[in-house]
């Protein structure tokens, strides 16, 4: 069965929550969150970012981040 998306999320804030646990004894962990939202630190910080491609001869032979 083929992970979606969600689940392979879900799986990276478990992992993320783990570390930050058994490091700082907290799960202050933050998935893209809110302009003004209170965090508790120290925490982790993560959102999904934009990929550019730039392809030749019909593969991908350059990937870019880029902030939108």
């Amino acid at each position: 069965m083929a992970d979606t998306l969600l689940d392979r999320r879900l799986a990276l804030d478990k992992l993320l929550r783990a570390i930050v646990k058994e490091r700082c004894g907290s799960e202050n962990v933050y998935y893209q969150p809110k302009n003004g939202l209170a965090m508790n630190y120290p925490c982790i910080c993560y959102k999904r970012s934009k990929i550019r491609n730039v392809a030749a001869d019909d593969n991908v032979y350059l990937q870019r981040f880029f902030i939108p």
